[in-house]
This record gives structure tokens, sequence and C-alpha cells, in this order.
């Protein structure tokens, strides 16, 4: 091993390794390889194995005047083998000027690549953004999540303009116990009832019996079962002027029991909505078309058959969400984690189920999930829903 100076003839004499000291390369020091190099662990044992440029190595010290000892360390099999080995210092160099010849060259490769980077008065601290395109929002699980969102609170809308008025000459609201009731005030003719299940509470899970309104054609991208979004009312059936939010009608209307389904007097009636428009940028105009099957597909109350003066409205839960109910509370009882969710539920209620839209993870978002359209500024007098 080398030493900074020699003792002789009643002196010290410099040594190379008092230049390397100067320089920092001492013993301890972390360089790296500027070079690939194959190192043999075991001589005539076949257990050789190649060290990359820019591997890490400290050095244990010197021989020669030229020559720095470092130890490498490799797995083979079960085994890890080390061995120490003199390396020419001109192979070594230390990382951070190492990156920096690195990232030198790049930008120059770069700037030769593009030369319109390399203007003069330009800083040249310029890296290329690789891969940015699979970072745009509409590739994010959550931002489509919103855009399904967006598109049910679009047809939401729509619905709560095709509804039609009702105030104190329609219908009452009465509180019996702890349960309200809904009394037609005068005869209503068939499909004149309609009530719309709105809601700013959009989740995809299920909540309250009740209370939950699957939106068909819609699938949550964030999840991995495709399970639907679900209109959550739990906060929305409370008609008292001390309620803290607004209700909807949809959500008071009592459903009935086991005992009073003859009694039955409104049904769900799950929509279809369809949209033709247009989109104009300066000159150009872009048709837009989405077929039913495309946008969400969401439930209303209906009268099927006249209803007379002074009724209660009464109405059969969705056989989806009744299902998906019980379900969770037989797993609930046997002690088995509620599954939240509303996959599947869709599928059964009727003999033809409109197709759900499946968006693979990195397809160009369509349907629902890519249509969220403007909705209108229209607003009406009466009380709705």
């Amino acid at each position: 091993m080398l030493v900074p100076y020699n003792f002789k003839d009643g002196k010290f004499e410099k040594t190379a390794a008092a230049t390397h000291a100067e320089k920092g390369i001492v013993c301890g020091a972390i360089m790296a390889l500027t070079r690939r190099i194959t190192v043999d662990f075991e001589k005539g044992k076949d257990k050789r194995k190649d060290i990359q440029k820019g591997e890490h190595v400290s050095i244990k010290g010197f021989v020669d005047d030229d020559k720095a000892v470092v130890e490498f360390e490799a797995v083979f099999g079960k085994i890890t083998l080390k061995t120490d080995v003199a390396i020419k210092l001109s192979n070594l160099e230390f990382p951070c000027k190492l990156a920096a010849a690195a990232s030198k060259a790049s930008v120059s490769k770069m700037f030769d690549t593009y030369p319109y980077l390399n203007k003069e008065g330009d800083s040249s601290d310029v890296t290329i953004v690789d891969k940015w395109w699979l970072n745009l929002m509409q590739t994010d699980a959550e931002s489509r999540t919103e855009v399904v969102k967006g598109a049910i609170k679009f047809t939401l809308d729509n619905l709560w303009h095709c509804s039609n008025d009702y105030g104190p000459e329609d219908l009452l609201i009465v509180k019996r116990g702890s349960s309200f009731e809904v009394w037609t005030k005068r005869a209503f003719k068939p499909h004149e009832i309609m009530f719309i299940p709105d809601t700013t509470e959009i989740k995809p899970r299920f909540y309250t019996c009740n209370r939950s309104a699957i939106a068909k054609n819609t699938i949550d991208p964030s999840s991995t079962d495709k399970r639907p979004f679900v209109l959550d009312g739990r906060v929305r059936g409370n008609p008292a002027p001390d309620s803290k939010s607004k209700f909807t009608l949809f959500w008071v209307v009592q459903r009935a029991e086991k005992d009073e389904h003859k009694l039955i007097n409104m049904q769900l009636e799950y929509t279809r909505f369809e949209v033709n428009a247009s989109v104009t940028i300066g000159d150009k105009v872009i048709p837009q078309k989405w077929a039913s099957d495309e946008l969400p597909s969401i439930p209303v109350m209906l009268n099927p058959n006249k209803v007379a003066a002074h009724t209660r409205l009464l109405a059969k839960e969705d056989k989806d969400i009744k299902d998906l109910y019980e379900k969770q509370q037989k797993q609930v009882t046997k002690g088995e984690p509620a599954k939240e969710d509303a996959s599947g539920a869709a599928a059964s209620s009727s003999d033809k189920a409109p197709k759900k839209r499946v968006l693979p993870e990195e397809a160009e978002p369509k349907g629902a999930e890519a249509k969220a359209a403007k909705p209108k500024a229209k607003a009406k007098g009466k009380a709705k829903k």
C-alpha cells in the first residue's frame, strides 16, 4: 500500500498517494467506474461477472502509482462472493463528476436532435420530459370518475326539466311516528306523477336501504370490480322545515312492506337518454352524438295507473338495491365484512339491461365516462321531484 510520504535520506519524499490525496482520492473515498469491467471472483471456477459503468466502489488502498484497490461483491446462486481488484485510477471518477459529464453529453446529444431548443441566449439547463402522454389527465382514474359523476348530474338535471311542478294543492306530506308519508290531494292521471332521485351524493357503493338508486351504464374507473355508481339519498329524505338539507320527493315516498304490495301505486322506471349536439370552435363545427347505452340510465318514480285523491303514495323498492341490501345484511349476520358496492346489481332488473361501458386503463375515454355535458341554466318556480 502506498503512503503519502516516504522518509528517505533524512527527508520526506512525496509519493503518488499524496498527489491522489490532494485530489480527494483517499482510502474510503466513494468512486464510480468510468467503463464496464469483468471481475473474476474465483479464478478457474467460472465465477465471472460484468460490473457496469457507473457502479459505485470504495477505495481500500493503493498499489503502484496509478492503481487503487477496491472491493466488489456478487451473488452466485445462494452464495455471496467478494474480491479485491486493483483498478487503474483512470477508470475511476467521483460520482458527481461522472454524472455531470453524462448530463453534458446527454444535453449535447439532445441539442443535436432538437437544434431549435438551443437558441442563443437560452438557458442550456434543459431536459426532455419523457412519456408525458402517459400522465395526461384523461388517463387518470380519479379525474375520469368526476367525468362520470358530471354525466350523471347532467342527466338528473335534464330529468328535472322533464318533470312536473308540485305544490300544496297537489300533495300533502305528514309525519306518522318517525316516518314521513306523501298523500295526494287531487286525482292524478297515469304517468302524471314523476319524481326524480336528485342528490349531490354519487358514490360507487351502496349505503342505505330505501335511500339509494343505481345509475346504470356507469362504471367507477377507479374500481377493480367495475362497480356502477349509486345515487345516495340518505340525507335527502327529510322534508321537515328544520332539516339541514333540501329534500326530494323520490326519497320521501314510502316503500311497501310485505303486507302492503296490493297498495303499491308507484313504480321505478329506468330512463333512456340520447344526445345529439355540436361543438363550435371558431368556424369549425364538430358534431357530437351519444347513444343511450353510452349515458347514465337513471330511475324515475312514476304512477303507472290513475291515482285517486286522498291516496297515500307507495312504491316498490328497486329489486337490484333490495337484493344487494339483503345480501349485505346476511354477511353482517354471519360476521363477514359487508361489501359496500353495487357491482353486478344492475343486470337483473330487466330482461334487456342496457350494456355497461367498460373502459380499459389506457383506452380512450368514451360514453358516460367522457361525455360530461354542460348543464342547463333553466329554473322553475315550484318545487319539483
